[in-house]
């Protein structure tokens, strides 16, 4: 577990000492924080900056991104009320508006071609259930997805029962270990 102290005060601090070191990839899943049900949200608003090695043809191709975005909101069992994708240009290339409605709250994003850069959102509600593990998985599916090769984190808690609490900014590249990153954002939550 990573601990932040004195000599790392941020969470980029404390990975500093990765920056190159290759480690052996593993499937991990976000372990679910204490019982949140009816309890608040988790918001995870992120920063995605793209480079050859990313997967820009599905990043800036607005069709396929806005298929891609649905596919994974059933994946972590969420449901979908209804969806906008407003293409700046066509559906086929360029920067585009995506917003889809869920069943408690939304993913929203939105892509700069010109930039290299994808920014968003993804926030849970946690009504009916906890969603606080589907918030960090379906957020990881889209960072995973697109691959960028550097990008920030802001995990956000806010609602009834749960004050507003605002977590430090996660920075990471692609060369550090998603195992390390994943766990410290698991703590920070």
């Amino acid at each position: 577990m990573l601990c932040i102290d004195s000599q790392h005060r941020t969470p980029a601090d404390a990975l500093s000492h990765l920056r190159g070191v290759k480690m052996k990839k593993q499937k991990v899943s976000v372990p679910p924080v204490h019982d949140q049900k009816g309890r608040g949200s988790t918001n995870l608003m992120f920063d995605l900056y793209l480079d050859a090695e990313s997967n820009v043809k599905l990043a800036f191709s607005p069709g396929r991104l806005h298929w891609t975005l649905r596919n994974a909101i059933r994946g972590v069992g969420m449901t979908q009320r209804k969806s906008l994708l407003d293409p700046w240009e066509t559906k086929l290339t360029g920067p585009a508006s995506f917003f889809h409605s869920l069943e408690e709250s939304h993913v929203r994003i939105e892509t700069w071609p010109e930039d290299m850069h994808v920014q968003g959102e993804v926030q849970l509600c946690n009504y009916s259930r906890n969603n606080t593990e589907a918030t960090w998985r379906l957020a990881w599916f889209i960072i995973d997805t697109l691959n960028p090769a550097r990008g920030q984190i802001l995990p956000i808690t806010r609602g009834p029962n749960a004050p507003l609490g605002t977590h430090s900014v996660i920075d990471w590249k692609r060369s550090d270990s998603k195992e390390i990153i994943r766990q410290l954002c698991t703590v920070m939550v």
